[in-house]
C-alpha cells in the first residue's frame, strides 16, 4: 500500500514538473491572483488554464503580481526549482522601471473556477 501512494506521487510530481516547463516555455501568463483556500496563500491563474496555489517567500509579492496586473502588466512562470521550504517558482513582475523577480511556494495544483 505504502509503495502505491508513493508511485502515485511520483507520478503527480513528474505532472506537475511537466505543467511548469510548458509554462515557461509557452510564456503563458498568469491572468488572475485571487484569494487562495487558507490563511496567506493565493491562487494563481494561467491564461492556459492552469492553476496553482502558492505562498509568497517574502512579504508584498502576491501584492506585486496583483499590482502588475491590475496595470496591464505581462507576469510571466520565468523559473522553477525545488529549495529547502518546497518547489519555488520565480515570476517575472513588472515593475515601474524594470523586471522584478517575486519568488512563490508552490503549495499545489487547484481546479480553475
Amino acid at each position: 500500500m505504502e509503495r502505491d501512494i508513493r508511485q502515485v506521487e511520483e507520478r503527480v510530481f513528474a505532472l506537475l514538473m511537466v505543467r511548469l516547463d510548458l509554462l515557461v516555455h509557452r510564456r503563458a501568463p498568469v491572468r488572475k491572483v485571487s484569494a487562495g483556500p487558507a490563511r496567506r496563500t493565493a491562487r494563481l491563474h494561467f491564461a492556459d488554464g492552469t492553476t496553482f496555489i502558492v505562498r509568497s517567500r517574502r512579504a508584498g509579492s502576491s501584492a506585486a503580481v496583483l499590482n502588475a496586473l491590475l496595470h496591464g502588466g505581462a507576469v510571466l512562470l520565468q523559473s522553477w526549482r525545488w529549495q529547502d521550504d518546497g518547489l519555488v517558482l520565480t515570476l517575472a513582475v513588472p515593475g515601474r522601471r524594470r523586471i522584478v523577480a517575486h519568488e512563490m511556494v508552490l503549495l499545489g495544483a487547484d481546479q480553475p473556477d
